[in-house]
């Protein structure tokens, strides 16, 4: 993965993106993009154990998450693309993070299709978030994707965001729900997604501003 002119900061936070190559529907079967979903787990811990050794864990909550390269806050898998939003928390976090998911579903996809090649674009996306009212408009925006693009109507619906978690509560480590829900209830998150269902479907500056921002 090619380095980038601006380091990322360790502390901050990034929405941060990426698209398959080609526009291919890389996430349209559950097992695939499951498999990317714990990817995303696994990978945003400093050392990862052997995964049979995490599984067995993760599932007993028997997983220590506090070294990690990133924290996530928000994410959603769409069909050709994806979109997370993270806290560094080492130098060089991010990048590792994404170099190590991409390239471990990359190999997994294809040996699962027999085939060959790369599947992502070779530059991911970031924009650094500035205020904790951009932190809060940005995750809302991870979690509208779904309804922007018409795959469903109530963004709950959809499996693939950290939306219902933090409606619902639960626990999926590493996934910190604090910095976005300090000020706010569960009821109160739901509701301001929720009204912003139909702007959104027109919303282009957060797009626009990733566009600028390669990696």
């Amino acid at each position: 993965m090619p380095s980038r002119k601006v380091p990322l900061v360790s502390g901050e936070y990034y929405h941060v993106y990426n698209r398959s190559a080609f526009g291919v529907k890389l996430f349209e079967n559950e097992r695939e993009t499951k498999a990317f979903v714990k990817g995303m787990i696994y990978y945003t811990l400093t050392k990862p154990p052997r995964r049979l050794s995490f599984e067995k864990r993760y599932k007993e909550n028997n997983m220590d998450f506090d070294q990690r390269l990133v924290s996530i806050l928000a994410y959603c898998v769409m069909p050709n693309h994806f979109h997370l939003l993270l806290k560094q928390e080492v130098e060089g976090g991010i990048s590792t993070y994404l170099r190590r998911l991409t390239v471990s579903f990359v190999r997994y996809y294809n040996v699962l299709h027999k085939q060959k090649g790369p599947l992502f674009e070779s530059f991911f996306k970031a924009a650094l978030i500035e205020s904790e009212n951009q932190l809060l408009h940005v995750s809302r925006y991870i979690h509208l994707n779904p309804t922007s693009a018409k795959l469903v109507k109530d963004p709950i619906k959809y499996p693939y965001s950290s939306f219902s978690y933090y409606v619902f509560g639960g626990e999926q480590k590493p996934l910190v729900f604090e910095d976005i829900l300090r000020a706010k209830s569960r009821d109160h998150y739901r509701n301001f997604v929720h009204d912003n269902v139909e702007y959104q479907q027109t919303l282009q500056f957060i797009k626009n501003q990733l566009m600028d921002h390669e990696i």
